[in-house]
């Protein structure tokens, strides 16, 4: 995703929306990644079996401040 898309004012919100008692610092900064990965051929606990996975990862933080992860999953 590109930044301009990512990092919007609609997206910081919910990411500050999502802060927890040790983000005391409003977020400024958003960023979001995504992989995709394949599950094992015999599948396994929550995974089907040879299926293609693609999950997002979103990290916020505030100006000049460490990323914290915010959420993932599909």
């Amino acid at each position: 995703m590109p930044d301009e898309e990512c990092n919007n004012a609609d997206n910081i919100e919910w990411m500050n929306n999502l802060r927890t008692d040790d983000n005391k610092e409003a977020f400024t900064q958003c960023i979001a990644f995504e992989s995709s990965f394949r599950s094992p051929k015999k599948g396994g606990g929550a995974w089907e079996a040879n299926e293609e996975y693609t999950w997002s990862w979103w990290l916020a933080r505030s100006e000049g401040g460490e990323w914290n992860l915010m959420t993932w999953g599909y």
